[in-house]
Formats: structure tokens, C-alpha cells, sequence
């Protein structure tokens, strides 16, 4: 181990010697020629006798060599695993560059099949909404020729009513000829001309079969007699159709429904007995349908008058509940739970649009919920209990008032004659 005072001679010998080769380097600078050649003399001298005598006690000895050339051995052998690390990562590097040469070109060629697929989605978005330019004609086409089959068919009842008519009066007259021979006229609203030609034909066909035994009208088809019943409940509808279990009034606004215009009907069901209309007990959205009035009103109008729309003529029964002004919260009725009531949405001024809302109900129930509440029960009663077209949802309300009257689900027929 090396002696701290050989370490403390080799710095005081070194800056002695700097000392003096200053101050030599001074004195020359200041014309004293002689003291500074003593002076750089003498740091030469101080110089080679810490190179003779300070470093050789400095120098290393044999474990300091070994363990020098153990370093030595180490810094070679990293350096040869940096010279391998370095060659590998040209390799990757070298890979890489191929690896992304191909990833260009798998790039430029799935831009190519890009756009080409692109241009194919293109043309087919043409052709589908062309196909479906097509159909929507094609839908419309179909359903303007429904409605003047629908025409027809209710022109032809019309017109085979009243020839059963005519004929029924010239049997009579035939029987009796000293009665008044009097025919049902056309419709007023016709045109008086082809009115008066219609008559005078069928006035000379009377003449002619009045001289011999009129035979019995022809048997009524099932699809005549039909179409007879619908001409017939039109004309009640029109007319204000009134029973002991319900009431059907003509409604004045003729578009209720956005892209339904039509003739609108508003429903009333009652009790036969009593003539009041049915209303729902406050906090409830329920009718006990054991209740025998309430059932026999409901059947009774679906019978007289769905079941004769049903598959002869475009109609849409519609349900809009109601709820009075009443606080009310509460729960589902574990037997009728609506999660999920889908309906028409208002659009203001008693009209709705024919894009659907949806209502997502939990458990905790609130008053302005009953409405939709309302009318769903009417509908799923409707839907579960009758083979007819099942009613569709109108937005309810919550009226300002409290009160029965106002505790309700009423009911629209739209029926496009």
C-alpha cells in the first residue's frame, strides 16, 4: 500500500517545480536574464528528480498488473460482444428495411384494392337505391291500385245494392200493380247526366222483364256480401254510429297521423247498462278484465266493426292514454309490466309523426308515466284477445285538470276508404 508522504512529496516536488519554471519564465520577461535561466534550471531539476526518485515509488506492482490486464481482458471481450450486438442489429436493421419494402408494396396494393372496392360499394349503393327507387314505385303503384280495386269493389256493391233494390220494387209492383212503382236514384253527388242515362238503362231492363214472372235475385256471394256490409258500415260511421256498448263520431281532423290522410272516427266505449264511459281508477292503468260490461262493449265493437275492416280495406286503430293532474307514484302491476312502450310522438296541434318513441320505464312509477301506461294495457288487451290488426300507440298526456273524464285511454279508427 502506497504511503501517504510519498503522495504529499510528489505535490509539494510538482508545484515547486511549476513555481520556478514561472518565475523563470517572469524574469526573462523582465530582462533578468540570469535569474530566470537559474530559475528554469532549477525546475528541470526538481522535474527529473520526481521522475527518478516519486513515480518509480508509485508505480504498480504484480497485483495491480493482473488485475490491469483482468480489466483489459474484460473491456476486449465486451468490445467483441459489442462488435456481435452491433453486426446483429445491422442484420435486423438490414430485415426491417426489407420487411418495409414489403409493407410498402402490400400498402400500395391494398390501396389499389381499396379503391377498386370502393368503386364496387359505390356502384352497389347505386344499384340498391335504384332497386329501391324501384320498389318504393313499384309499392306505390301496388297500393294505388288497391285502393281503386277497393273502389271498384265498393261501386259494384253499391250499384248491386240498388239493383236488388230496383228489382225488389218491380216484384212488388208486379204483385200489386196498382202500388207506385218508385227506384232508388243514384247518388246526388254523381253526375247529373250519366245519373240520368244510368236510370233511363235501368228503367228500360225493368220494362222489359216486367211483362213476365220476375225470376228471384241471384244468391249473394260471400265477398259481394262483404263488400255490402262494409258499404253499409261507412255509411253508419258517417252517419254516427251509436250503440248501447259504444260510439263512433267522425273526427275532424283528417290527418292525424303525418302521412295518414283519411277519414278519422273517435271511439267511445260504455256501459250498455248504464250509458257511462269506462275510466280508470286514479293511480291505475288497469281495467279488471273480469268485468263483464267492459268485455262485452269491446267485443261488440270489434265485432261489428274490425272484424268488417279486417282484410277488406286499409284501417289502423290508434290508442292514446290519458292521465289527470292528480300527484301520483307507485309500482308496476306485477300481472302487466311495461318496460318498454313504443308509440307515436306529437308533433303539437293534435297530429303526430310516424317515427317512434320509445318510453324505458323501471320500477318507480311517476303520473306523467300512466298514460302510455294506459294505452299500453288497451293495445296488449286488443292484440292478446282479437284476431284483428293490432292498435298502435299514440303519445299521451297529462291533463291540467283532476277529474274522471280525464283518466282514460281513448281510441281513433283510420280508415282509408
Amino acid at each position: 500500500m502506497r504511503g501517504k508522504m510519498d503522495y504529499a512529496i510528489l505535490g509539494f516536488l510538482s508545484l515547486l517545480t511549476l513555481f520556478l519554471l514561472l518565475s523563470g519564465v517572469l524574469a526573462f520577461n523582465d530582462d533578468q536574464r540570469t535569474r530566470g535561466s537559474i530559475s528554469i534550471l532549477a525546475s528541470f531539476a526538481l522535474l527529473a528528480l520526481t521522475l527518478l526518485y516519486v513515480y518509480p515509488r508509485l508505480g504498480l506492482d504484480d497485483g495491480d498488473t493482473v488485475r490491469l490486464k483482468a480489466e483489459v481482458a474484460k473491456l476486449e471481450s465486451a468490445a467483441k460482444i459489442a462488435t456481435r450486438e452491433k453486426q446483429d442489429l445491422k442484420t435486423q436493421a438490414d430485415a426491417l428495411a426489407k420487411s418495409n419494402e414489403s409493407l410498402s408494396k402490400s400498402k400500395s396494393e391494398l390501396e389499389a384494392n381499396g379503391a377498386e372496392l370502393r368503386f364496387q360499394a359505390d356502384a352497389a349503393k347505386r344499384d340498391a337505391q335504384s332497386l329501391k327507387t324501384q320498389l318504393e314505385t313499384l309499392a306505390k303503384s301496388n297500393e294505388q291500385m288497391a285502393k281503386q280495386k277497393a273502389a271498384l269493389e265498393l261501386s259494384a256493391a253499391e250499384t248491386l245494392s240498388t239493383i236488388e233494390q230496383n228489382l225488389s220494387a218491380v216484384r212488388d209492383h208486379a204483385r200489386d200493380p196498382s202500388s207506385n212503382l218508385q227506384l232508388p236514384l243514384p247518388d246526388p253527388a254523381g253526375d247529373p247526366a250519366s245519373s240520368a242515362e244510368r236510370i233511363k238503362r235501368q228503367l228500360e231492363a225493368l220494362k222489359t222483364i216486367s211483362g213476365r214472372p220476375i225470376p228471384n235475385a241471384a244468391e249473394t256471394t260471400p265477398r259481394q256480401q262483404q263488400l255490402t256490409d262494409l258499404v253499409q258500415l261507412r255509411d253508419k260511421l258517417a252517419a254516427q254510429l251509436t250503440t248501447p256498448n259504444y260510439d263512433v263520431n267522425v273526427y275532424p281532423n283528417k290527418e292525424l297521423v303525418q302521412g295518414q290522410r283519411g277519414r278519422y272516427y273517435a271511439v267511445d266505449l260504455k256501459n250498455a247498462k248504464s250509458g257511462i264511459r269506462y275510466y280508470f281508477e286514479s293511480g291505475k292503468y288497469t281495467i279488471d278484465r273480469s268485468i263483464p260490461e267492459f268485455r262485452e262493449s269491446l267485443n261488440a265493437f270489434i265485432k261489428d266493426v274490425l272484424t268488417k275492416l279486417d282484410g277488406n280495406v286499409n284501417y289502423q286503430l290508434l290508442v292514446r292514454g290519458r292521465a289527470d293532474a292528480a300527484p301520483w307514484q307507485g309500482k308496476f302491476d306485477p300481472a302487466h309490466v311495461y318496460q318498454q312502450i313504443k308509440y307515436m310522438r306529437s308533433a303539437g296541434d293534435d297530429r303526430y309523426l310516424s317515427d317512434m318513441g320509445e318510453d324505458h320505464l323501471t320500477g318507480a312509477l311517476r303520473n306523467e308515466n300512466l298514460p302510455n301506461l294506459r294505452a299500453a294495457f288497451l293495445a296488449e288487451l286488443i292484440a292478446d284477445n282479437f284476431s284483428v290488426k293490432p292498435p298502435m300507440i299514440l303519445e299521451g298526456g297529462v291533463s291540467p285538470k283532476t277529474g274522471d273524464k280525464d283518466r282514460n285511454a281513448e281510441m281513433f279508427l283510420y280508415v282509408d276508404w
